[in-house]
């Protein structure tokens, strides 16, 4: 913390046995704090000094003001302050002109007492949002893209336990009907139930209001409006009104309805978008949102230019590129091996992912052709500015051509985001280029998410950004990902080292770079990618041919081990610590006794149903139903250890898991039972590594048995081989 003593700033040191962890409970209220300055001030030399500190201090000490937000510049509100000392009005910011301490022009002060009356009609503050921040948000109510109104889905909680206590509060007090006016503050009773508003209008019967929390207006009936009691005057207004960037003016009718059916929570309800808070004014936030990872605005134009539009279509086409699909990996708790491609800091990565490489083979083929076409001249100048629109263009460091997305358009400025990389760059109009239509139909290479476990330091990220790269781009700078929320901005992951097991994030924070967010690791990494050569492997459970799970016998010892220690901590289940509900989710690892044996071991939660929970056994690959009370929590030291199933398919294996029998299970448990493989990788660009198993002894592929087996018989349980 620091205090303010004359013209210095003083931190103030604390011991290290005076801190604790901040339950998660606590962490649910956003910070009360906001940072202000006094707008409209001109300081002079030598004026701010201990005695107009000391003024500005006893003027604040336990008084109240109505405060005007004027605009937020790097973190501060420029505000102006009014105080009602004795009746009268009086401006703050101008009894420092007064004191002879700043200087300011009388149109900024005439204009803040112009606008106190309005602040007093509406002492009701929209909550601050920081300008630049992302943010998962729910609408709430909606006109158009130029008016709608959300509320940030992480105040979901104090929303609820406010229209709650309102409810209680009217429903016990019967309190008097007040004096209905025009800007007045009421509890109004809709749909049985009560909430904050404020009155629009007036008449013999009804008021027209506007629910404060949640943007709509209604009708409502005069013996059903009621004054508003003071504590619930505390909390800021919920509903942020704000309006769609990039929507040209000329376009807005045929965007409005568009618009409503995408977004309107009436026509869907728990609809959940991303948004990008760009600026701020009288009419509310400039933002962008997003479904998953595509601009809505993209999707917009998507249904707009449609053959299905009829009359609303028209000539040209604003936006190419809404054939583009982003990374399969954004809204699907998966397990891959990734690559950092660029990075902002640890809550802004940009990964490539292993299982993507045949894709971006096929992607850099294009761009070789794209580089040709440019060297001839033969490229398309971009015939649009549209944010969304898909292009091409070069990267400043290596002249190379890539694939980009028109992020910000400010005049003949273009901002271009490298949809396969991360990065962005400053463009011209004139060095920017159509797409070609080969290259749009393939998804981005890249996806964008924040490291769990790390917070930003109080100094902020400083170059953290570029220690992320220079680990990464170090030798064998692969990481083993698992996306442990997918319904965070961006989606949250662990990254563990490909080689070492290391965590990204313990990394960073043992070399200054960030705060432990003093939560577990509900993920472990994974066996390292399979790579070019031969390993040798064992079989611990099948699917089916095109689903087949694999051990490496390199690491046979220390699974081994880690389940025998695991096994003497579990002999007296009374001991173990139960998963709570309140920390149940998808991708959270966990441990589990297996209903066949009794023993327990690691496993990952990958579904939950309102009955059960899904788990699967991490080191073998099978999978079953659990309750909640099944589940204990694993302690640190059992994540040090990589899962050790890797997910594989059988090369050249045709039949699928509706074929696949249990007379055919059951002979091939029993074939691969205690045989080691000598494993080669034929393919990984799918979601399961394509191998081909070859018995180490025989010498015989195992996709070649399964074949003549199925062909032959159709019956795995009376081939020669398998019975052998």
């Amino acid at each position: 913390s620091t205090q303010s003593t004359g013209d210095t700033q003083e931190v103030k040191s604390v011991d290290p046995d005076q801190l604790r962890f901040l339950r998660d409970s606590f962490q649910k209220l956003p910070a009360q704090g906001v940072k202000c300055a006094l707008d409209g001030l001109n300081l002079k030399s030598n004026k701010w000094n201990s005695e107009s500190c000391r003024y500005f201090k006893e003027l604040t000490s336990d008084a109240e003001f109505i405060a005007q937000f004027k605009q937020e510049r790097g973190g501060v509100w420029k505000i102006f302050l009014h105080s009602n000392d004795g009746g009268a009005d009086q401006l703050v910011n101008a009894m420092f002109v007064m004191k002879g301490w700043a200087s300011t022009s009388d149109s900024i002060v005439k204009q803040a007492v112009e606008d106190l009356s309005v602040v007093k009609a509406n002492p009701f503050q929209m909550y601050p949002v920081k300008l630049g921040s992302a943010k998962s948000v729910s609408p709430c109510h909606t006109l158009g893209p130029d008016e709608f109104y959300v509320q940030l889905t992480e105040l979901q909680g104090p929303i609820e336990e406010l229209c709650e206590k309102v409810g209680d509060y009217y429903e016990s007090h019967d309190s008097d009907r007040p004096k209905l006016a025009v800007d007045s503050y009421c509890a109004a009773l809709w749909d049985e139930a009560w909430y904050r508003a404020r009155i629009l209008s007036v008449t013999r019967d009804a008021c027209e209001v506007f629910f404060l929390d949640y943007g709509n207006t209604d009708l409502i009936p005069n013996d059903q409006i009621r004054g508003l009691a003071k504590q619930f005057k505390q909390e800021p207004m919920y509903a942020i009104k704000c309006r769609l960037e990039g929507v040209p003016q000329d376009s807005m009718e045929q965007m409005r309805d568009i618009f409503i059916q995408l977004v309107d929570p009436e026509n869907e309800a728990d609809l959940v978008f991303h948004a990008t808070f760009i600026s701020h004014d009288k009419n509310g936030y400039l933002v962008s949102l997003y479904e998953g990872s595509v601009p809505l605005l993209q999707k917009m134009y998507q249904i707009l230019y449609s053959p299905s539009a009829g009359a609303r279509a028209v000539s040209a086409r604003p936006a190419r590129g809404a054939s583009f699909t982003p990374h399969p990996c954004v809204n699907l708790p998966r397990k891959d091996i990734a690559q950092i491609s660029h990075s902002r800091d640890p809550s802004h990565l940009f990964l490539h992912c292993e299982r993507d490489g045949a894709t971006e083979k096929d992607i850099m083929r294009l761009l070789g052709i794209a580089d040709n076409c440019a060297k001839k001249g033969q490229l398309k100048p971009l015939k649009t500015r549209q944010v969304g629109t898909l292009c091409l263009t070069t990267y400043h460091e290596d002249a190379m051509w890539y694939r980009g997305q028109v992020i910000a358009v400010h005049g003949d400025q273009l901002q271009v985001k490298f949809i396969d990389y991360g990065n962005e760059e400053a463009k011209t109009f004139s060095e920017v280029f159509e797409m070609d239509d080969q290259l749009a139909e393939f998804p981005a290479q890249t996806v964008h998410v924040q490291l769990a476990g790390i917070l930003e330091p109080p100094q902020g990220w400083a170059d953290v950004s570029k220690e992320i790269l220079i680990i990464s781009d170090s030798e064998d700078a692969s990481y083993s990902m698992t996306v442990v929320d997918s319904n965070t901005t961006p989606p949250t992951v662990e990254l563990y080292h490909s080689k070492s097991g290391k965590s990204l994030a313990d990394e960073l924070i043992m070399m200054g770079f960030g705060i432990s967010s003093g939560r577990s690791s509900i993920a472990m990494p994974q066996t390292p990618c399979i790579e070019g050569g031969t390993f040798q492997a064992t079989v611990s459970y099948a699917d089916y041919p095109g689903r087949v799970y694999l051990q490496k016998t390199a690491d046979s010892k220390r699974l081994e081990d880690l389940l025998e220690a695991l096994a003497e901590e579990c002999e007296d289940p009374r001991k173990l610590e139960r998963v709570n509900s309140a920390d149940l989710k998808i991708g959270m690892n966990c441990c589990a006794q297996y209903t066949d044996d009794g023993q327990y071991y690691r496993a990952v939660i990958y579904g939950m149903t309102r009955t059960s929970i899904k788990i699967q056994f991490v080191d073998f690959g099978n999978c079953e139903d659990k309750n909640q009370s099944d589940l204990y929590k694993l302690k640190e030291e059992y994540f040090n250890l990589p899962a050790q199933a890797i997910e594989c398919s059988l090369i050249g294996c045709s039949i699928g898991p509706n074929q696949w029998t249990k007379a055919m299970q059951d002979s091939f448990e029993e074939a691969v039972d205690q045989k080691t493989y000598n494993c080669q990788l034929a393919d990984r660009s799918t979601d399961a590594y394509v191998v081909e198993l070859k018995e180490t002894v025989s010498g015989s592929s195992l996709s070649d048995v399964v074949n003549r087996c199925i062909s032959g018989n159709g019956n795995l349980g009376n081939a020669p081989f398998f019975g052998a």
